[in-house]
């Protein structure tokens, strides 16, 4: 499945209130909260999804969406901001976003898309089959891709001794860690190169 169809699919999966739920609720159209860091094609994927289950947005839905672009500063400021609009449910398409919108809120739906992150090490779920709480969505979590990209390197240069790892120390840390591990294995010496800002990438 590409990329694209699997977002659309997040977007016509998402339960909105019906019936004498949303009547409870107000007459207001549900109210869809999205936070991410750009527009591009994921968001179009997510709100054809939306489109397919039925809902458009300014007729039977509200969609307010929220890209923090570079600026990490403005995800906390953004999440904020859709709980205070009292959304019926926030999307959140990356680790910054769903960090960010877990902080902001332990009791609006939050369908989150992240393949960087474990919900239980993080802390977002108690179990993956109990995860209780506010948060459900897609996690893809493999560790073991940093092995991969070793053995990959070796086979292009197959005298590599050393190689570089850029690496975001905000959400890599156990993708790292394998990576190390890996090397080690393979005798092949690691130098880190940790980014902590979008400044520090040139």
């Amino acid at each position: 499945m590409k990329r694209r169809d699997f977002i659309a699919l997040v977007g016509g999966t998402i339960a909105l209130p019906t019936g004498a739920a949303a009547e409870q609720r107000s007459a207001e159209p549900p109210r869809v909260g999205v936070l991410k860091g750009s527009r591009n094609e994921i968001f179009d994927a997510f709100t054809e999804g939306l489109r397919k289950a039925g809902y458009i947005d300014g007729q039977n839905l509200l969609m307010e969406a929220r890209f923090y672009g570079t600026s990490l500063r403005a995800v906390d400021e953004f999440a904020s901001e859709l709980v205070a609009l009292k959304s019926t449910v926030i999307f959140a398409s990356d680790p910054y976003a769903i960090r960010a919108v877990m902080k902001a809120t332990n009791t609006i739906p939050v369908v989150g898309v992240d393949l960087e992150d474990d919900p239980v090490a993080s802390g977002w779920a108690q179990s993956l089959a109990r995860p209780g709480g506010n948060l459900t969505g897609f996690f893809l979590d493999i560790p073991e891709l940093g092995g991969k990209l070793i053995e990959l390197a070796r086979e292009v240069v197959p005298t590599a001794s050393n190689l570089a790892v850029l690496w975001d120390t905000t959400i890599g840390a156990t993708q790292f860690h394998a990576t190390e591990l890996a090397a080690r294995a393979a005798g092949v010496t690691l130098s880190p190169l940790p980014v902590r800002r979008a400044e520090e990438i040139s």
